[in-house]
């Protein structure tokens, strides 16, 4: 009976002994798995936070349009096409864009193929999804005219000529880029100039328009003045120009558009008696 008790102890023992190393070894594997699972996890994120700080996109330019139908003086753009480059090696999906902080709902993107040379025009409506390509230049026109407005802005928007356009695109790695674009400053004055009258022979009084201390901040530069002045709608274009058509016994309204090198505008209104 003695010997029995001591074989079996022997074997428990043997048994047990076992047991911790298999204990051990699934331990020490499901932290082998668990570390090679966590090192995988960080690399991932590691490679995602490294993509994300390369992507590169650039809003290198505005050009704002009427509608052929708007009247002189018309204070809201129809369309807007904004210039987008893509400075990134690999594609960026782009998921949202804002103008002045309202959602952009339906926006157009047009790109040219350098392959065969011809354009695309691609629609993206409420909550898609624009790729651009590595190093794709791209003409994002987002639409607002014919008074719907409601459907391309949330909420409705009305973009008037000559607000800053701040825009702004939201990529999926939610990197946003933004492009600003600020209009001249106009500022309208009226000045007395003599000049000669060969009828009169003698010297007359005449009303000079002076658009000269209008300013425009940045690198860009302001093309043309427009004057119209009312009653009468009396068109007058350039940075000074005389009105002689001018009445001095009549109160006008006289304003001034000036337009820079991006199509932006500014306009300032004066009365003169």
């Amino acid at each position: 009976m003695g010997r029995f008790h001591a074989s079996n102890r022997g074997l428990s023992e043997i048994v047990g002994s076992l047991m911790l190393v298999l204990i051990v070894v699934v331990a020490a594997t499901a932290l082998a798995v668990f570390v090679q699972g966590y090192q995988k996890t960080v690399q991932a994120e590691r490679a995602l936070a490294q993509e994300k700080a390369l992507e590169s996109l650039k809003v290198l330019r505005v050009a704002p349009t009427l509608n052929s139908s708007s009247p002189p003086g018309a204070t809201s753009w129809a369309w807007l096409n904004f210039t987008v480059a893509s400075l990134y090696v690999n594609p960026s999906t782009l998921t949202e864009l804002t103008l002045n902080g309202n959602a952009v709902k339906n926006y157009s993107a047009v790109r040219l193929d350098l392959v065969t040379g011809t354009w695309t025009n691609t629609a993206v409506g409420p909550g898609g999804q624009l790729t651009l390509n590595p190093r794709d230049q791209v003409y994002l026109q987002v639409d607002s005219q014919g008074g719907a407005l409601s459907s391309f802005y949330n909420p409705a928007y009305e973009v008037s000529t000559s607000t800053s356009l701040n825009f702004q695109l939201l990529t999926s790695f939610q990197n946003v880029f933004t492009g600003l674009f600020i209009p001249p400053t106009a500022i309208a004055l009226v000045q007395t100039l003599q000049t000669w009258n060969a009828s009169s022979g003698s010297y007359v009084q005449v009303p000079l328009l002076d658009g000269s201390n209008s300013f425009q901040t940045g690198n860009l530069t302001i093309l043309n003045w427009t004057w119209l002045v009312n009653p009468g709608s009396l068109n007058y274009w350039g940075e000074k120009q005389t009105a002689p058509r001018l009445n001095s016994a009549t109160t006008y309204t006289i304003r001034l558009t000036i337009t820079n090198t991006e199509g932006l505008q500014g306009v300032d209104t004066i009365t003169y008696v």
